[in-house]
């Protein structure tokens, strides 16, 4: 089991990165307000939303030592009921206090390069609500 964690951890953003710019089809929009997009939906069409945007996900994984926090779209997390079975895993870059696993939140920042990797940074991130541990 911890060789599994270990392989999820290294492995894990590679595969990160790898998702979020391969632009897959049939994007579905999981947020509860029009102008926030869901994971899935900003991750699949990242391109067409250059600039200052806001995403809402449920956080599956958080690193502090890299201010890394994953997010996974709400749909995906009511299909499975648990955080490590999606498919598509936001990266996230936040400077404040990070979220716990489960709490849903929203944040708001672009597509940028931090340290030679792109992922998603935050200048705002708000948790919205929690959803129910089921691992």
């Amino acid at each position: 089991m911890k060789l599994h964690k270990t392989a999820m951890v290294l492995l894990g953003p590679l595969l990160i990165y790898a998702v979020l710019f391969a632009g897959c089809s049939n994007a579905s929009e999981s947020a509860s307000s029009s102008s926030v997009l869901g994971v899935r939906n900003y991750m699949q069409n990242a391109d067409k939303h250059p600039g200052t945007i806001e995403v809402e996900g449920v956080v599956s994984q958080i690193i502090p030592s890299k201010n890394l926090v994953a997010l996974i779209d709400m749909e995906e997390y009511k299909e499975c009921k648990v955080v490590t079975c999606a498919l598509l895993r936001l990266p996230v870059f936040w400077e404040g206090e990070l979220p716990a696993v489960y709490d849903v939140v929203r944040v708001k920042g672009e597509l940028g390069k931090r340290d030679g990797e792109r992922l998603f940074i935050a200048k705002e991130l708000k948790k919205v609500g929690k959803v129910n541990a089921k691992e």
